[in-house]
C-alpha cells in the first residue's frame, strides 16, 4: 500500500530532499525506484546523511513509479520509508485526479474543489473514488449491492462482485420490555 502519492506532470523531472539519521551511526542509504515498465534501480549512498537529494529522469510515461528509501546502520541493521507512489499524469487543477479520468466521469479538471465532493453519496471523494478506480457517479461499482465506501472500509475490492461478500448489518432484535408497574 502506498502511503503518499506524489503527483507530477510528463516530460517534468522530479527531485526529492531527505535526510537519513539514526542513534548509531549510519553506513550508507539505498534509494530504490520501480518503474512502472518493471525496471528496478538501486542509487546508493556513502555519505552526507543529513542532507541528501535524488532526481529522478524526465518522466515520459503516465502511471505510477514506486520510491522506498532504505537506511543502514554500521550494526547492520536496517529501516525504511514508506513506500511512495510517483503519479505522472496529466492534472491541470492539481488535485490529484487525471484530467482524462475526470473528463470521463463528469468532473472539471480545471476545478481543484471537486477532490472532495461525493456526488454519488457513497462516502467516497471523487479523489478515494479515482484512487480506488470506482466510478464517482456511481454508489456501486461493482453492483453487488453495496456502497464503494463501504467496500473500502471492509478492505473488499468494490470494483469485483465475484469477491466473498460482506454481511449485511441486521438491526438488533427488538427487546420487549414488560413494566413493573403502570401509571397514568
Amino acid at each position: 500500500m502506498l502511503r503518499y502519492i506524489i503527483p507530477t506532470y510528463p516530460g517534468e523531472s522530479l527531485t526529492i530532499h531527505f535526510s537519513a539519521s539514526d542513534n548509531f551511526a549510519l553506513s550508507h542509504v539505498v534509494v530504490e525506484v520501480i518503474y512502472l515498465n518493471g525496471t528496478e534501480i538501486e542509487y546508493r549512498y556513502e555519505d552526507n546523511f543529513h542532507r541528501l537529494s535524488f532526481t529522478f529522469p524526465t518522466f515520459n510515461t503516465t502511471g505510477m513509479h514506486i520510491l522506498q528509501i532504505f537506511a543502514w546502520d554500521m550494526a547492520g541493521n536496517t529501516n525504511s520509508s514508506h513506500r511512495m507512489g510517483i503519479k505522472v499524469t496529466w492534472d491541470t487543477d492539481f488535485d490529484g485526479m487525471d484530467d482524462r479520468w475526470e473528463r470521463e466521469h463528469g468532473l472539471d479538471p480545471s476545478d481543484k474543489n471537486d477532490a472532495s465532493l461525493d456526488p454519488d453519496g457513497d462516502g467516497l471523494t471523487n479523489l478515494e473514488e479515482y484512487l480506488n478506480g470506482t466510478n464517482p457517479q456511481d454508489e456501486g461499482t461493482d453492483d453487488d449491492g453495496f456502497t464503494d465506501g463501504r467496500e473500502v472500509e471492509e478492505g473488499t475490492n468494490p470494483n469485483d462482485p465475484s469477491l466473498p461478500t460482506l454481511r449485511r448489518k441486521r438491526r438488533p432484535p427488538r427487546k420487549r420490555i414488560t413494566p413493573s408497574s403502570m401509571q397514568l
